[in-house]
């Protein structure tokens, strides 16, 4: 049985989750974050953009539950957020405590 190199593609392409490249892009809108989920390489980092009308606090949680608080994040500003080690990290909002994303770095 031959398979097609674009069907090969697809499979792996569904088979496990892409890891995010240096300073991807991370939405916040409507009071959410866009994705909620994301993997990144160890050490790599995710740029997090406030795409809302309304100010936000993002807060890292680090696997071994170490929290660094980055402040308000106004309307139309960024930042940036590192993930040092392997792990599952949370981002939230302090403002909007429903906001919450899973991060794991590989």
């Amino acid at each position: 049985m031959r398979l097609s190199l674009g069907i090969v593609a697809l499979i792996l392409a569904t088979a496990a989750p892409a890891l995010a490249d240096d300073d991807d892009d991370i939405l916040q809108v409507k009071q959410a974050f866009d994705p909620a989920v994301a993997e990144i390489a160890a050490g790599a980092s995710m740029k997090f953009t406030n795409a809302d009308d309304v100010n936000h606090n993002l807060v890292a949680v680090a696997p071994d539950g170490t929290r660094v608080d980055y402040g308000v994040e106004k309307p139309g500003d960024s930042t940036l957020i590192s993930f040092p080690t392997a792990g599952v990290y949370s981002v939230i909002c302090r403002i909007h405590p429903r906001m919450k994303m899973r991060v794991t770095a590989k």
